[in-house]
């Protein structure tokens, strides 16, 4: 399982942590991100004006900040990874607000 090495190898604040797989079901274990996926809050800040002013603009760009410091770090690895998948349902939201 070479993928699972390499995910194990990833330490950076903005990049979820790998703890483990799952044979049956197939399935990825990773650290817990409370606040969900980006575009769930997006969408919730569309519809409800409390969670509308939770996410201040200077809050959303922090968020894309983080984004795109994960990125560079994936990027600048001796072998670079590329994110196929980048947009707001696959980037999580810890707790405090960290993409």
């Amino acid at each position: 399982m070479q993928e699972a090495s390499l995910l194990a190898s990833l330490r950076h604040p903005n990049i979820v942590s790998f703890l483990g797989i799952c044979y049956s079901p197939p399935s990825i274990v990773s650290e817990y991100c409370s606040r969900g996926s980006l575009a769930d809050l997006l969408s919730g800040a569309r519809s409800d004006p409390a969670v509308a002013a939770q996410l201040s603009w200077p809050l959303r760009l922090g968020m894309a900040m983080d984004a795109a410091v994960g990125m560079l770090y994936l990027q600048s690895r001796p072998q670079p990874i590329v994110h196929w998948d980048l947009k707001s349902a696959t980037l999580l939201v810890g707790g405090s607000w960290r993409v």
